[in-house]
């Protein structure tokens, strides 16, 4: 069988999505003939590494002639049986290029909270239960082919300098998991405000680990000042 992987590209491309598209077709290429194209104003580190590879398309949304005459040959000389989006950017894009009525689309949800505004889509594989039961419901996706799979691959590999941080039994940890970027900006400072008000209620057996890739290195910065960082009260995870 023959897959072609779509992913757009709009920041640094180091996002979750990224890494399970990598870790997934490479799993799948094991025993198929797999290939990936990116498309976007940006470009991703982590997709271009991956043995399948195949083309990134520089777009910013303005030349879609050249995008589609591009992804069009593209199709022809690899001539896939499934055309496989992981991100619904690229999704929206490649259903304007490639017929739904003649070929296999697909598309990945790859967890988050539930939508609000959902195109239509004929094979959708989640790997949330809350997506899976949320996406059920609905009247829309009556006829839509619904799959709920894991996302995971294969085990994590970790450095052998890797030393883990041990919790201290005596402390009370919060953790927030995001791209450190103005995007999430807001719901990092909320949750700096609630470690803020606990502590001013005496609470201090209390620890705020933050925990994604740099986006924004200004608001990076800022965060590695601020006042719960020097008490030790918040601690800040970077590192890929």
């Amino acid at each position: 069988m023959k897959i072609l992987f779509f992913i757009s590209v709009h920041g640094h491309g180091r996002g979750g999505h990224f890494h399970s598209l990598n870790h997934i077709s490479m799993k799948i290429g094991e025993e198929h003939d797999v290939k990936i194209i990116s498309f976007g104003p940006g470009k991703s580190d982590i997709i271009e590494s991956n043995p399948h590879f195949l083309r990134h398309i520089n777009f910013k949304g303005l030349d879609f002639f050249k995008l589609r005459k591009i992804i069009k040959q593209e199709a022809r000389i690899f001539n896939p049986d499934i055309f496989h989006c992981f991100d619904v950017e690229s999704y929206n894009i490649i259903r304007l290029i490639i017929p739904s009525n003649k070929n296999i689309l697909v598309l990945n949800k790859c967890g988050g909270p539930n939508p609000i505004h959902f195109p239509y889509v004929k094979n959708l594989i989640l790997f949330s239960i809350e997506n899976y039961e949320w996406f059920k419901k609905q009247s829309k996706f009556k006829s839509t082919n619904v799959r709920l799979i894991p996302n995971r691959v294969k085990s994590l590999q970790l450095n052998t300098d890797f030393v883990p941080i041990e919790k201290n039994p005596e402390e009370f940890v919060f953790m927030r998991i995001c791209r450190i970027g103005h995007m999430y900006k807001k719901s990092i400072q909320d949750s700096i405000n609630l470690i803020s008000k606990l502590l001013e209620a005496n609470l201090i057996n209390i620890k705020f680990y933050l925990i994604g890739v740099v986006q924004d290195p200004d608001v990076f910065e800022e965060l590695k000042n601020h006042e719960l960082v020097k008490s030790g009260h918040m601690i800040i995870l970077t590192e890929s």
